[in-house]
């Protein structure tokens, strides 16, 4: 169970500032896909992963990328799911000063881009 104080969402909600919500967010529009990006306090920084569950088969490509002082992380690479299917794409753990990161999650499918929301 993770329990969230009012300063880690302070945190959660400023490190991910730079996500922007696309259709992919509930799979409105024709989106193939749900995601997100979903970011977690833990006893060694916080983690943040990107997450998306596939309502119909997709194939493609996704980009996790997280900017703040002294961090630039970019983790990619080929997204295959069956509909139904949920997966983590990506996970970056980030101590210090983590409250002024931002983080992306991007996906590529079927020639539209996706960017997925912050939860």
């Amino acid at each position: 169970m993770t329990i969230l104080t009012r300063t880690t969402a302070a945190l959660t909600t400023v490190l991910l500032v730079g996500c922007g919500a696309l259709a992919a967010q509930t799979g409105q529009g024709g989106a193939p896909v749900a995601c997100r990006v979903d970011a977690t306090r833990t006893a060694h920084g916080l983690v943040v992963e990107g997450v998306a569950t596939a309502l119909a088969p997709v194939s493609g490509s996704y980009a996790l990328s997280v900017d703040g002082p002294g961090t630039r992380l970019n983790q990619g690479g080929p997204l295959v799911l069956a509909a139904g299917e949920t997966a983590t794409l990506g996970r970056v753990t980030l101590g210090g000063n983590a409250a002024r990161a931002d983080a992306t999650l991007t996906l590529q499918i079927g020639g539209r881009t996706f960017v997925c929301p912050r939860t």
